[in-house]
């Protein structure tokens, strides 16, 4: 069985290295696994600060005009960033604020003003490996952010709404949402 596993992911790898080698031409890798803590980076809210906490996996840069593509590696079978989005509503905050985040840092603060994209590159079993990129602006990642901060307002607050009936949990949180039915 591991033997099988192995050669799953052998085959896995050397699509994603037929991609990066495409990718290559344009791009190049700036940083992989970039490190924020230590209290060094924040979401400011109402003149409060919310201490921010992350690893983003990998940040491109176009060499001609200097975009960068902030990258999460994603191993599902149909990961797509868009999803972050549903019936226009942000569920999903990872890429809007690794955006936040390089806002923050110097290195990146001034590539992001020439342009910036997120997306994951996907590494699934079966279907298309490579990057997949979202759809959004600036002014929309800006509207991801200010929800964000809507959520540590309300978090703050202690204010949590309730559904009536209560959503359905997946059964390996029923013990933390107390749903044992």
């Amino acid at each position: 069985m591991i033997a099988i596993q192995a050669e799953r992911v052998i085959k896995r790898l050397e699509v994603f290295a037929d991609w990066q080698a495409n990718w290559a031409a344009e791009y190049e890798i700036l940083a992989s696994e970039l490190i924020f803590e230590k209290r060094q980076f924040s979401l400011d809210v109402d003149g409060e600060v919310m201490y921010l906490n992350g690893r983003i996996d990998r940040i491109d840069r176009n060499r001609a005009t200097n975009e960068l593509v902030i990258w999460d590696y994603k191993t599902g079978q149909k990961e797509n960033p868009n999803k972050h989005l549903k019936d226009g509503e942000w569920i999903n905050f990872q890429l809007p604020l690794y955006y936040h985040l390089l806002e923050q840092h110097a290195e990146s603060s001034e590539y992001l003003r020439r342009g910036f994209q997120l997306g994951y590159v996907v590494l699934p079993s079966s279907g298309k490996t490579g990057g997949v990129l979202a759809d959004w602006d600036r002014p929309m990642v800006l509207s991801a952010i200010e929800e964000a901060r809507n959520i540590v307002r309300c978090i703050w607050r202690d204010e949590f709404p309730k559904t009536d009936p209560p959503p359905p949990f997946s059964e390996e949180f029923a013990a933390i949402c107390n749903d044992y039915l």
